[in-house]
């Protein structure tokens, strides 16, 4: 292998290091964005819960 051969490789080794530690980054940040996802459907479907809560008992002021 010639020495531009060996210097080529190398760059490319650390091109793909360096691809693979963003790859890894992007992962962990969608990790947390599903977190948070999920967390933010939870505070959803509370507040719907709520809402109806709410609704049924001025339904129920408005025909006593």
């Amino acid at each position: 292998m010639t020495e531009d051969h060996k210097r080529l490789l190398a760059v490319f080794d650390v091109r793909v290091r360096d691809l693979m530690e963003l790859c890894d980054k992007q992962k962990q940040k969608i990790n947390e964005l599903q977190d948070l996802l999920v967390q933010k459907e939870g505070e959803l479907q509370q507040a719907i819960k709520t809402i109806e809560e709410l609704n049924a008992k001025c339904d129920n002021m408005l025909t006593a």
